[in-house]
């Protein structure tokens, strides 16, 4: 990424931390996965601000998926294993799926939004 959408994307994980500790009521606990996608929320609203809340929500899913198929395509790597490797397989096309509708928004986003989006959101294939 370039260094401006580096910058940004370091400050949406501040946004995160500050959010965390001042935004959300002490008695809050999320399990794991509530927590990240809590924490996926905040950078999306931070990110992208003017979208409608609807198309918020949506991105969460694409950036939630993102990460569900980094871990797949990790674990694949690491196992070796054809259940490893049906778990990637069906992490990315859920992720593709997500991601389409999102992509076609993208003219409307800056350049460094559009950059965050393919470096941080889109799933890339590994070969």
């Amino acid at each position: 990424m370039s260094p401006e959408a580096e910058q940004v994307w370091k400050a949406s994980d501040n946004y995160i931390v500050l959010a965390e500790k001042y935004l959300e009521p002490e008695d809050d606990r999320y399990s794991e996965g509530n927590a990240m996608w809590k924490k996926e929320e905040y950078r999306v609203t931070f990110l992208f601000p003017n979208w409608p809340e609807r198309s918020r929500l949506d991105l969460c899913k694409v950036r939630c998926r993102f990460l569900g198929v980094g871990e797949a395509q990790r674990a694949e790597r690491d196992q070796r294993s054809q259940g490893a490797a049906s778990g990637a397989e069906h992490q990315e096309a859920d992720a593709v799926a997500f991601q389409r509708d999102a992509q076609d928004a993208c003219a409307g986003f800056s350049r460094i939004q559009q950059e965050i989006l393919r470096e941080k959101f889109f799933v890339q294939f590994e070969p």
